[in-house]
């Protein structure tokens, strides 16, 4: 049986990235940290942080880093010029690198999040981006760089980590599998791992985007104690 670490133990929050303006772009830096090193020695020690950030629409997610357009293909052009609306916009969610491949962020777009709160419920709704977008895409993105610094030496402040062959040419991260098969050896991740991280990360971001959202959802100033 793993030995869970506390909540307190994994994760601090950056509290001075705050409200830029009120319904702007809001974000906040989660760092962590985690040893796996005992029951996955591909994985290792995680020590990382990733920005958690919301905006009223898709255009938001441009200004969080350098290269936004870079590393998503996505555009600020075409994201200004798309007509959204409560269940269709440019960008939903995104997670990826910018900043070169040293950070990652995790964009959530509240209008349409706001769309699907409506339409399905509120927290059905907060339950499914959150898990979707931080449970499973930036969790991948953590693992893979854990991988890459504590497996394959890599300096990960540049984005050598993303392109790196981890078995099978690059571009094809480590895959999660049940169990450890050297005949396989993409399979670098078991599923109780990423479960386990995957909570922690939600656990972390969960608590400071239903705040970001309450600017747009005022029934959840309650939950939140404002």
């Amino acid at each position: 049986m793993k030995r869970i670490k506390t909540f307190n133990e994994f994760v601090s929050v950056n509290e001075d990235e705050g409200t830029e303006q009120k319904l702007g772009v809001v974000k906040k830096e989660i760092a962590f940290s985690f040893d796996l090193s005992e029951y996955n020695k591909d994985i290792g020690v995680i020590e990382d942080t990733f920005t958690i950030a919301m905006s009223p629409d898709s255009t938001g997610v441009f200004s969080l880093g350098t290269d936004v357009e870079q590393f998503s293909g996505l555009k600020l052009e075409e994201a200004e010029a798309y007509d959204e609306k409560p269940d269709d916009a440019y960008i939903y969610g995104l997670c990826n690198m910018m900043n070169g491949g040293k950070d990652f962020y995790c964009f959530i777009n509240a209008g349409r999040l706001l769309g699907d709160a409506k339409e399905n419920g509120l927290w059905p709704a907060l339950f499914e981006i959150i898990s979707h977008e931080v449970g499973i895409h930036v969790t991948r993105k953590i693992l893979t760089r854990a991988i890459a610094k504590n497996k394959y030496d890599i300096d990960c402040t540049d984005d050598k980590w993303v392109k790196n062959d981890y078995g099978n040419g690059e571009y094809n991260w480590p895959a999660m599998g049940d169990v450890f098969d050297k005949a396989d050896p993409m399979i670098m991740i078991n599923e109780e791992d990423f479960a386990t991280i995957a909570g922690y990360l939600v656990k972390a971001a969960a608590p400071h985007f239903i705040e970001m959202f309450s600017e747009y959802a005022p029934e959840l100033k309650t939950v939140i104690g404002k």
